[in-house]
């Protein structure tokens, strides 16, 4: 099982939206999959402002491992026009988790949310209201 990858990720672009859906529980490899393929479609946007959902709503964890590769995406994420960034998640606690362990995230704009719907509505107001 070693050097296996876990964890899936299905991506979508909508408006400048980046919309992710993890699936599963994510090791290390699982991790780099998830971070590329947002860095992917951050590069094809070019310098537009864009907006970033991750519907957590499968997701069931992730290894140490995987947490330092989320910091160092989140680090290199700072560095771009994001305009927001919104979860969807059963629970806050989730956040929190991925939070704890990616600091660089708090220099995000973040929220939470428990639908797609009211995830993709904000994302939507930011980035119409982003410069």
């Amino acid at each position: 099982m070693l050097g296996e990858q876990h964890g899936e990720v299905l991506f979508t672009v909508e408006d400048n939206i980046i919309i992710a859906k993890a699936i599963g529980s994510f090791n290390e490899e699982g991790a780099y999959d998830y971070t590329n393929g947002f860095k992917d479609r951050v590069d094809q946007l070019g310098s537009q402002p864009f907006a970033i959902l991750v519907d957590n709503l499968l997701m069931e964890g992730a290894t140490p491992e995987a947490f330092k590769v989320l910091e160092a995406y989140n680090q290199w994420l700072n560095d771009k026009p994001l305009v927001a960034k919104a979860f969807v998640v059963k629970s806050r606690v989730t956040t929190s988790i991925v939070t704890a362990h990616s600091p660089s995230i708090n220099q995000q704009t973040v929220e939470n949310f428990s639908t797609k719907e009211d995830a993709l509505q904000w994302l939507s107001k930011k980035l119409a209201n982003s410069p």
